[in-house]
């Protein structure tokens, strides 16, 4: 069962537990889950970093739906076509697979939790450093109005520097 708190993520080493026991889902909001009185969870796991494509939460990370939830299961223990035939019921199911195939054939690679969990950190990190990278690409030169608003300002240093000291004394002493 995926529960979100959880300290461990579901992996390759969930293979057989799911040929022999399957996967729980407990369709309920998550607000309503703490107050549940559930049997014992034998093997709770959590589900590393995934994008949503359902049409409530798109491009939300871990807001999934149960079949998304299923889906990712299922495709990072290694059961692709079974994750292929419960996302195809969805207009927008196969999208799921789509957007986060990258993640989710790191994910499934990995033998343990730990290696899913050191995946994860470096696939986010590497896309924190991509976003900063397009960033700094896109950056827009300025305005007309700020170069506008530059050159006024060194105009006015200039004509600063450009009086002679005496006027400069008869304007601070007009002033007071």
């Amino acid at each position: 069962m995926c529960i979100r708190d959880r300290d461990k993520v579901v992996s390759a080493e969930d293979t057989e537990i799911i040929k022999k026991s399957g996967i729980l889902v407990i369709d309920c909001s998550w607000n309503k889950f703490e107050g549940l009185h559930l049997p014992t969870i034998l093997n709770p796991r959590k589900l590393p970093y995934v994008i949503a494509v359902n049409p409530v939460n798109y491009g939300v990370p871990y807001k999934l739906t149960d079949a998304e939830a299923i889906a990712a299961t299922l495709y990072i223990t290694g059961f692709e076509n079974e994750a292929e035939t419960v996302l195809s019921k969805f207009k927008w199911g196969l999208n799921f697979l789509d957007m986060n195939r990258e993640s989710l054939d790191l994910f499934k690679e990995c033998k343990n939790s730990r290696e899913v969990e050191k995946k994860e950190f470096e696939f986010l990190r590497a896309r924190e450093e991509e976003a900063r990278t397009k960033k700094n690409r896109y950056e827009m030169p300025p305005s007309s109005s700020e170069e506008e608003a530059e050159e006024e300002e060194e105009e006015e240093e200039e004509d600063e520097e450009e009086e002679p000291v005496e006027e400069k004394e008869d304007k601070a002493n007009k002033e007071k």
